[in-house]
């Protein structure tokens, strides 16, 4: 059976510069040879691509064999752009990217038409040309099949654990594969956004900056355990180790904890258990379809405890207990606004003072309609699983909010330099005290 190994080089910041591969097929009639793309090669290590970072860790240039890529980046971080150079052609082409929060909504390239991605939960569907197609997934989030809007069937995909395609087409040009993420495909790396993911070896490009000497065994809120005093009358306690933290730093490249059948790492930062994301998702979906956004939206106040408590374990035992947080969360968005009609349209920046007025019942005549959980740390939310464009996370404001907005932004500031990694909950108790604090209403009280 053909096979591949090699090695890699990184430069002094963790980041993998050069991949070297070593491609092997049954030895032929003479020994000392093997079969490589056609040819026969003698058995020496070929160097597969170069790749080149900027000063913030962004991959910014590959160099392969026949082709070089460029990227260029936004000034949130994420990507705006990539253009692929093929050394045997003499025009470039430039592909761009139109984000909504941290999901990918268009794209165009060469300023050709442009293709748009329908999103809700998860992806949707897909037009380009005047033609729309659907993604169908699989249980933990792939994208399993593409249909045509006539009902016709366009593709199938088919992964193994760590999202390598079998059988991959040549000529299909769909980027949404394992894990519904964007599939690079000109350098066959997915692009998670905060790190960049190569599913042949298992292993991220670069390092995992959220962990440090500081929440690496503790994590990032130490829990309190045998508090005492000692002789002095001083309070003394121990920290608990934090599993969840341990597994995540022990490698600072391994994808998923080396288990993709459990998790799944939406952001490039941190993995979830992929069963009880889907879990809340059904439940929420059965039991309140009649009040989904308000309930979807509340579900982020719900106890994650019993979501890390489910990543710790990795285990079944623990569902029931993940569920009932969910169930908590959802009843609790279904009594914060049992009369508002679910007369929303898409979660998205554009929508957000329409779907606001619908939440209150107020126009908002002479008033604006203001993020209550700022978009410049859009990415930090998004971390603790908030999509702030949520109507709950808005609220009214008066022509004095350009008085205070800088104060108020600097609070959250100060408050995530503060808190790393907070949780769902710990960010809604910070708005509800800032929004007391400026004088405005919250409606996730």
């Amino acid at each position: 059976m053909p096979g591949s190994g090699g090695s890699a080089g990184y430069d002094d910041n963790g980041n993998e510069t050069i991949r070297i591969w070593e491609k092997t097929s049954p030895t032929p009639e003479y020994p000392g040879s093997v079969k490589l793309s056609g040819s026969w090669k003698r058995e020496v290590p070929t160097v597969y691509e170069w790749r080149h970072y900027n000063g913030f860790h962004q991959l910014i240039r590959v160099n392969q064999d026949d082709k070089e890529i460029i990227c260029q980046y936004r000034g949130d971080g994420l990507r705006h752009s990539s253009e692929v150079q093929e050394l045997a052609k003499s025009q470039s082409k430039t592909k761009i990217h139109y984000w909504d929060g941290a999901d990918i909504v268009a794209e165009q390239t060469d300023g050709g038409s442009v293709k748009r991605y329908l999103r809700e939960i998860n992806l949707l569907a897909g037009e380009a040309d005047g033609m729309v197609y659907y993604y169908i997934h699989n249980e933990h989030g792939d994208v399993a099949q593409l249909w045509g809007q006539s009902g016709t069937y366009k593709a199938s995909y088919e992964y193994d654990a760590f999202g390598n395609e079998r059988n991959p087409e040549k000529e299909d040009e769909n980027p949404f594969r394992y894990c519904g993420e964007y599939f690079d495909l000109s350098s066959g790396t997915y692009y998670l956004r905060a790190r960049y993911y190569n599913p042949n070896n298992a292993r991220f490009l670069t390092e995992d900056t959220h962990w440090n000497t500081g929440n690496m065994i503790y994590g990032d809120n130490p829990l309190k355990i045998d508090e005492r005093k000692d002789p002095l009358g001083l309070n003394i306690y121990t920290y608990a180790p934090d599993i969840y933290a341990i597994r995540q730093s022990s490698n600072l490249y391994a994808y998923c904890g080396n288990n993709p059948l459990m998790f799944v790492d939406p952001i490039g930062q941190a993995w979830y258990h992929w069963a009880a994301i889907a879990g809340i998702v059904a439940i929420a979906a059965g039991a309140f379809i009649g009040s989904s956004v308000v309930a979807g939206g509340a579900l982020l106040l719900a106890d994650t405890s019993s979501i890390q408590g489910f990543n710790d374990s990795a285990g079944w035992g623990t569902v029931a207990f993940t569920a009932g947080g969910a169930i908590a969360g959802m009843a609790y968005g279904y009594a914060i606004a049992p009369k508002v009609t679910p007369n929303f349209k898409s979660l998205t920046s554009g929508n957000f003072r329409y779907n606001l007025q619908q939440l209150t019942g107020n126009n908002g005549q002479g008033l604006q309609a203001h993020h209550v959980l700022p978009q410049k740390f859009e990415a930090f939310f998004n971390r603790a699983g908030i999509n702030i464009n949520v109507p709950m996370f808005g609220s009214w404001v008066g022509s004095d909010h350009q008085s205070w907005s800088a104060a108020y932004t600097k609070a959250w500031e100060v408050f995530f330099n503060t808190v790393s990694n907070p949780t769902a909950k710990q960010i809604s108790q910070k708005a509800t005290e800032l929004a007391k604090q400026y004088g405005f209403t919250v409606n996730f009280k």
